[in-house]
């Protein structure tokens, strides 16, 4: 319970606008690849937005400007978070890419933005909406970052430690046109967390966990109707008269039934042959009489037999499960447990109390 309040209150991770993070902009002058010329014409930071106009120039061989967002400090952790949601728009860009900086053990060196772990994602501005959740596990690794840095793809160096992100950075479109001013207009930035699935889940175990308690709740009713219905059945011993039925193949089922019951492997075949009743009118018989099925009735019978004689004498349990028709001491254990709620033995003690 503890772990589901977490989660439900957990609470986003501003990037903007955030007094904690720094937001700066960047160019591709100084470019590894080529001394850009590209030009951020305007940067301006409002309380409620970023406004970013630039143009993209010649120089660097895949000109570029962008926005750094990073913390006070080396690395913040977005390891407890499942997406970055963002409200962005462009004048004149139809996309925009961003990416998730990583300071990776054995590969990153802090004199080289480059070494680090360099995850990415395209923001879909043709879309148009209000804001864009970006799924962190659907940012990948750009191909051209293996080849700066020589890395295979399958270096086992290179696990996804969000405990160590250094920036947030969103750049350009790259095919955005040379020579052409766009401005950007950032409106908010954060880390969620995706409680959609979990939302989902709880919802159904809490159904399910409703479903089970109803089916309890049903059979602990039908266990009590059976209970009763077993309980108030009358068992004429031999020395007592059969009671007088106004069905006589009631009165013959009921008699062979009585004289028979503790046969283990007594069956409606035998009772239907000695009684010259048909097999499937027995059932019918039983149920419409006592409300039982056929098992349920002998099971009635024996169970009083069986308390009685748990009462009465001091024959083992054992013996008296095969005396009353069992001959699965375990069958007769459970059955016996189920109907009373206690064990056989529980039950002689606590009726010589």
């Amino acid at each position: 319970m503890t772990g589901i309040v977490w989660i439900l209150l957990q609470k986003d991770l501003p990037l903007f606008p955030d007094p904690g993070f720094i937001l700066f902009p960047y160019t591709d002058e100084g470019d590894r690849f080529g001394n850009g010329t590209s030009r951020v014409e305007e940067f301006t930071m409002l309380p409620d937005k970023l406004i970013m106009r630039y143009s993209l120039h010649g120089g660097a061989q895949f000109p570029y400007v962008g926005i750094n967002i990073g913390k006070k400090g080396l690395f913040f952790d977005i390891s407890g978070y499942d997406e970055l949601k963002i409200k962005i728009d462009a004048a004149k860009s139809r996309r925009l890419r961003i990416f998730v900086l990583l300071y990776i053990d054995g590969i990153s060196d802090n004199s080289d933005y480059l070494k680090y772990l360099y995850l990415y994602k395209e923001i879909p501005l043709w879309q148009n909406e209000e804001e864009y959740t970006l799924p962190l596990k659907k940012f990948y690794i750009p191909e051209w970052w293996y080849g700066i840095n020589n890395i295979s793809e399958n270096d086992r160096r290179l696990q996804r430690d969000f405990s160590k992100t250094v920036a947030i950075l969103i750049e350009s479109e790259a095919a955005f046109p040379l020579n052409v001013t766009d401005t950007i207009e950032l409106k908010g930035m954060r880390f969620s967390k995706d409680t959609t699935h979990f939302l989902l889940f709880t919802g159904i175990s809490i159904l399910f966990y409703y479903f089970i308690l109803f089916i309890h709740v049903v059979w602990k009713i039908y266990k009590n109707q059976l209970v009763k219905r077993m309980n108030n059945v009358i068992i004429p011993y031999k020395f007592l008269e059969v009671e007088k039925w106004e069905d006589p193949a009631l009165k013959r089922i009921i008699e062979y039934i009585i004289d028979h019951y503790t046969i283990p492997d007594l069956s409606v075949k035998k009772v239907s042959a000695a009684c010259s009743v048909p097999t499937y009118k027995i059932p019918v018989i039983l149920k419409e009489k006592f409300q039982l099925s056929f098992p349920a009735y002998i099971n009635s019978l024996r169970l009083k037999e069986g308390k009685r004689l748990l009462k009465e004498t001091d024959m083992s349990i054992t013996a008296i499960a095969m005396e009353i028709g069992f001959n699965n001491i375990s069958y007769f254990n459970n059955l016996f447990r189920f109907i009373e709620d206690i064990s056989p033995k529980e039950f002689r003690k606590k009726s010589r109390e």
